[in-house]
């Protein structure tokens, strides 16, 4: 296939996809259709990100005008589902019919989406949201990026690109009533491990950063005179959700799944935070 036109989330989720199809020969043109950003603001901030990655990449890029009214018509009497529900199923089909009529009218030979990317997304439901809008002569490709460390190299690129890298799907219902933290991709660095307090305390333990006296294992006590759940970094955070992501029985990021197996508080907190 020689012309594929390829629906754009964002720039960091594109960075690594259009690196595979250019492995595979196959060069995309990317479509930038996402009415269903909460805000014209967020929506120029990701449209800034990916002409930026666009140009650097030196691949062509295309962008739907911004219509939310649109996207909210298409989520009404969805709105109070989880994510990952009917309505993000609804959310697809919009972008997916988008990039299906831009495909089918410019003489495309078939589209699919960066959405597979994201351990966040259910590449099941992503594809039978394509193929249910394909058009005659145009259908829709599968590719599971987050396949092979797709995300993993996302995140490597963005970093190398310098891009925005969001902290939300991009919904105002994704929000949850939370404000989103926008920031610039940042290659994880190693800490700089940090010297022990000399000083001891009367109950002969040495205290951590936070005033907790530590216990014989090194760990910081909690109340109960526990050790408390180690801090991971975002760096470790990221790697655990691009390692689970790329294993053959998990097509997406199952909360519920990971909150089971991990049981860490701080990973919950943060999961969030990465798109």
């Amino acid at each position: 296939m020689d012309r594929l036109l390829l629906h754009a989330c964002c720039g960091p989720c594109s960075t690594s996809c259009v690196e595979r199809l250019r492995a595979m020969d196959i060069e995309p043109v990317l479509y930038f259709a996402n009415d269903n950003l909460a805000t014209r603001e967020e929506y120029d901030k990701r449209l800034d990100a990916i002409r930026s990655f666009a140009q650097a990449a030196g691949v062509e890029l295309r962008a739907k005008p911004y219509d939310h009214d649109a996207w909210r018509a298409a989520v009404r009497g969805l709105e109070g589902e989880p994510e990952g529900g009917r309505r993000c199923e609804a959310c697809f089909r919009h972008s997916l019919t988008a990039a299906a009529e831009a495909a089918a009218n410019d003489g495309f030979e078939g589209f699919s989406t960066t959405l597979s990317v994201s351990p966040h997304k259910n590449s099941r439901l992503l594809f039978a949201a394509g193929h249910a809008v394909e058009r005659p002569g145009c259908p829709f490709v599968e590719h599971d990026f987050k396949k092979r460390n797709g995300f993993l190299r996302s995140v490597q690129l963005a970093a190398e690109y310098g891009l925005y890298r969001q902290t939300f799907c991009g919904c105002e219902f994704s929000l949850q009533g939370e404000t989103p933290k926008p920031r610039i991709a940042e290659t994880p660095k190693p800490e700089t491990p940090k010297s022990r307090n000399s000083e001891i305390p009367e109950n002969g333990k040495p205290e951590t950063e936070n005033g907790k006296p530590e216990t014989e294992n090194g760990k910081p006590e909690t109340g109960n005179g526990k050790p408390a759940p180690g801090n991971l970094g975002q760096a470790v955070v990221e790697l655990v959700i691009a390692m689970l992501a790329i294993c053959n029985d998990i097509d997406f990021l199952d909360v519920p799944f990971i909150q089971q197996e991990l049981g860490n508080r701080f990973f919950l907190l943060r999961i969030r935070n990465i798109h």
